[in-house]
Formats: structure tokens, C-alpha cells, sequence
């Protein structure tokens, strides 16, 4: 199995903790209750399959678009005064997976301008032979459908692809897809459904890559 594909956001990069700050000062400012619980839910999602989520939960209450908006726009001056810091363990990953002849790519329900500009700021946008984000596919996470376009795109059979997720859609996406699902835990311990539909949970990329080095991934 020498094809991976990594979701993005909670997993090369630290975002999920400021999209959770973000949301949490709208939340406060719109009176929206129980914005933790709800946040999980939405991780990994498109902004329509955030949308349906989030009007199903709070049964039309808020505005979602205005809401998502407020969001995105205070997420996008957070990275714009301090730039989003890769997970640990990143750039030893990649470098092993092309150094061992892997054939590795992203996809994201981040729009392909985000997932373009975080990687080539970090120096390691060539590491990817495919990149998918969300506005190229219809249906979102925990929909397969992301996964199975990267793998056309990469030509290769889906049983025969790794993805690494933070998140359970994603996870149970890299799953409906008939792929082999590795969970690297971002904010939130997994779910015990969660994590048995993974092949194996990790600490963090670093274990992964020493799982590869040992024999046992």
C-alpha cells in the first residue's frame, strides 16, 4: 500500500483549535448554546454539509450563512496575524513517504486556494501529487465521494490507498470508500465506534512514521 492521502486541516496543520475559537466568539455573540458539542460534528465537513448540520441541531434558529461568514472572517485574520503551525511530526512523515517511494496526496474539504497557500508556506506543497479539496466534489465528508475522486485522480485502486484523518467524518469516509483509515486524534479523544472502524489510532504523525519504520503500519 505505497499511496496515502491526508485530510488537512486538524491534521498537517493546527486549525481545528482556532476554527473552535472562532466559532465559540460567535456562539457568545449570537447566544448560540452548546457550540462545543455541535463543533465536532461539523469537523471535517464542506461549508453545505456544515450548513445542514448545523440548521439540523439548532432546527433553523440562527442564521448559518451569516454565522459560517463571521467565522470564516475572524479564522482568516487569526492566520493573517500568526500563520497556522504544522502538527508534529509532518515534515519527517513526508520526507520518509517520498524518500520510500510513496505516491502521497491531500484531500480536503478546504477550498484548493487554502490547502494551496498553507502548503507552499510551509515549504512542502511538492510533496503532493494530487491535491483534492471540497469545492470539487458535491457531496462532503462523511460522504466517500472526495476520497474516491483523489483516487481516480491518482490511479489507484481505493483498497489499496492509507488515509490519515483527525476527524470521525472523515474516518468513516476513508472507510465507506473501501480505503484503510488511520485516525490521528486531534482535539477530541475518538469515539469508541470511531476508532474501531480505523485500522489503527496514533499520537501524532511522528508515530505514524515509526510505525512505518517498524513494520506495523
Amino acid at each position: 500500500m505505497k499511496t496515502v492521502i491526508f485530510d488537512m486541516d486538524g491534521l498537517l496543520v493546527d486549525s481545528e483549535i482556532r476554527a473552535l475559537r472562532a466559532w465559540r466568539e460567535v456562539a457568545k455573540k449570537h447566544g448560540i448554546p452548546h457550540i462545543d458539542e455541535l463543533f465536532p460534528k461539523i469537523i471535517g465537513t464542506n461549508t453545505f454539509t456544515r450548513g445542514i448540520i448545523f440548521n439540523e441541531y439548532y432546527g433553523g434558529a440562527f442564521d448559518f450563512t451569516a454565522c459560517n461568514e463571521e467565522v470564516r472572517s475572524l479564522a482568516h485574520g487569526y492566520e493573517a496575524e500568526t500563520p497556522i503551525p504544522l502538527k508534529k511530526g509532518v515534515r519527517e512523515l513526508l520526507a520518509y513517504l517520498r524518500e520510500n517511494g510513496y505516491r502521497i496526496a491531500i484531500a480536503s474539504s478546504g477550498l484548493f486556494s487554502t490547502i494551496e497557500r498553507r502548503m507552499k508556506y510551509h515549504g512542502i506543497y511538492e510533496y503532493f501529487d494530487v491535491i483534492v479539496s471540497g469545492e470539487m466534489v458535491t457531496h462532503s465528508k462523511p460522504n466517500p465521494e472526495i476520497f474516491l475522486l483523489c483516487a481516480e485522480r491518482l490511479g489507484v485502486s481505493p483498497s489499496e490507498i492509507t488515509v490519515f484523518e483527525d476527524s470521525p467524518n472523515g474516518i468513516k469516509a476513508a472507510r465507506a470508500a473501501g480505503m484503510r483509515p488511520v485516525l490521528v486524534p486531534d482535539l477530541f479523544a475518538p469515539e469508541k465506534d470511531i476508532a474501531d472502524l480505523a485500522y489503527t489510532v496514533c499520537a501524532s504523525l511522528l508515530e505514524v512514521k515509526e510505525k512505518y519504520e517498524n513494520g506495523s503500519l
